[in-house]
């Protein structure tokens, strides 16, 4: 542990951290996947799903200048 701590220009305390933190949020994760299928979307919550279909926003950056 302590050569990959080196390589990665870490300390091993901090290292050991992030290894604990991302293992985790990975275990965190596999439990997301099990929850959606237990618990699906709702109907509102789906209803926001079809604004994604509606394309992307206008693009008014051009209008920056518009102000003078």
């Amino acid at each position: 542990m302590r050569s990959w701590a080196d390589r990665l220009g870490l300390d091993r305390s901090e290292f050991l951290r992030d290894a604990v933190h991302h293992y985790m949020v990975r275990l965190a994760s596999e439990r997301d996947a099990d929850t959606w299928q237990e618990l699906p979307l709702t109907a509102g919550e789906q209803a926001l799903s079809r604004a994604a279909d509606w394309g992307p926003a206008e693009d008014w950056s051009e209008w920056a200048d518009a102000a003078g």
